[in-house]
């Protein structure tokens, strides 16, 4: 089974590769996942999708300065989340996730993050 620690290396992994196998398999049937720019819940099914659309969407995906702490339950991530727009644009957001695990996998991920950087993505 794996560790937080792990599966918050593997979720890095996963979303800068479009490895969406792994990416389903680090996240549990029923996990919720909230983010603070919507205040809305959405699935499994959507995390997958988000992650193939940033993955389509944005090149030379990166995570940097990765602060992570793990927790007896999950672990909190800090982040920068980096990389390029094919109109040349950069692509820069510093997130906050708060990641619940049970049984090796992802059950919940509260993610906080200032929605103007993504900006860039609307052409702003």
């Amino acid at each position: 089974m794996r560790t937080p620690s792990q599966i918050a290396e593997e979720l890095v992994r996963a979303v800068t590769t479009g490895d969406l196998s792994l990416a389903g398999e680090l996240y549990a049937d029923d996990a919720v996942l909230w983010q603070n720019t919507t205040g809305r819940t959405s699935d499994k099914a959507r995390a997958l999708s988000t992650i193939q659309w940033l993955y389509n969407t944005v090149k030379e995906l990166a995570y940097e300065d990765i602060r992570l702490q793990e927790l007896p339950d999950g672990f909190v991530q800090q982040h920068r989340l980096k990389g390029n727009l094919a109109n040349g644009a950069t692509l820069a957001v510093d997130a906050c996730m708060v990641v619940r695990v049970k049984d090796g996998k992802i059950l919940r991920v509260d993610e906080y993050f200032d929605s103007a950087a993504f900006a860039v993505l609307r052409g702003n």
